[in-house]
Parts: structure tokens; C-alpha cells; sequence
């Protein structure tokens, strides 16, 4: 009788905590959140987010890049005239607009794809990888060639070179 008892109280026992739990509240109410709580169900693993930037490439080992973001500035424009940008300074009606000299490292995606233009070779677009990106930047130099950069949760997944006259 005793076992059945003890079966019967644990039974009991299971249920009333099973009914602890959260009851679900309605959509249009503010949950309040305290440093106590558990909130790994409303941590995302993963953002997606995404952006494509104009830049230079400042330093660069094959793993990550140092970019200094900057902004073409059509010449004459409305935004010209607000930067206070003459024709004089765009002989091409382009100019490359620099407002600072920040400059940010992002890592490369895995799968990063990596297009040049062959400055011997009429300028056609080639695809490399980024070791030889690498030391395609070394033997180039000073060169500030203007690359559009696509990023993708916080890592580089694209590197293509503009052609600027």
C-alpha cells in the first residue's frame, strides 16, 4: 500500500510542476524581460544582414580586409553642390567623395568571390582567389583602385574592382 501511495504522490507531484510552466499570453502583449529571465529563445543565431559599400582596400592578408569606405559623387549634382565639389575637380564627372579616413576590418566569408579588373588586358574582368588578390595588392603598391565590397553578416562575400577612367 505504502508503493502505491509513493506512486501516487510522485504522479501528483509531476503533474503540478508539469503546470507550471508558461501560459501563452496574448499577441499585443508587452512582454517584460528582467536580467533574470531566460531569453535564449529571442536571441537570433544568426541576422541576416546585408550591404554593399564602395571602397579602398588599405591592407589585406587573404583572411581579411582593412577598407576605408567612400562615397561617387556625380559631377554637377545636387550632392556635388552640397559638398561643394567644382567641375574643375571632376575633369571626368565623377568624384571620389572621402568624408573621413575611417578605416574597418572585416574577415572573409569562406566562399568569397573575388573579380579584378587585368590592367594589362584591356581591363577585362578576372576571377581570383584571395591569396592571389593578395599579392596582386602587394605588386600594385600605393594604387588606390576602388573596389564595390558586398557584406553579409559581418564578413566579406564579395570583392569587385570599378573601372574608374
Amino acid at each position: 500500500m505504502k508503493k502505491i501511495l509513493s506512486v501516487i504522490t510522485a504522479f501528483s507531484c509531476a503533474l503540478a510542476a508539469a503546470g507550471c510552466g508558461k501560459t501563452q499570453k496574448p499577441q499585443d502583449e508587452a512582454e517584460i524581460v528582467t536580467e533574470n529571465d531566460v531569453i535564449a529563445e529571442y536571441i537570433p543565431t544568426e541576422v541576416d544582414i546585408s550591404s554593399e559599400i564602395l571602397a579602398y582596400i588599405k591592407d589585406f592578408d587573404g583572411y581579411a580586409a582593412v577598407l576605408d569606405e567612400v562615397e561617387l559623387v556625380s559631377v554637377p549634382s545636387d550632392r556635388a553642390a552640397e559638398l561643394k565639389i567644382e567641375d574643375e575637380d571632376a575633369p571626368n564627372g565623377i568624384y571620389v567623395h572621402n568624408s573621413d579616413l575611417i578605416e574597418v576590418r572585416y574577415d572573409l566569408a569562406d566562399d568569397c568571390e573575388i573579380v579584378i579588373l587585368d590592367w594589362e588586358n584591356s581591363y577585362e574582368e578576372k576571377s581570383i582567389i584571395s591569396e592571389d588578390f593578395a599579392e596582386l595588392l602587394r605588386e600594385r603598391g600605393e594604387e588606390d583602385a576602388l573596389y564595390k565590397i558586398e557584406i553579409n553578416n559581418g564578413k566579406i562575400v564579395s570583392i569587385t574592382e570599378i573601372y574608374m577612367p
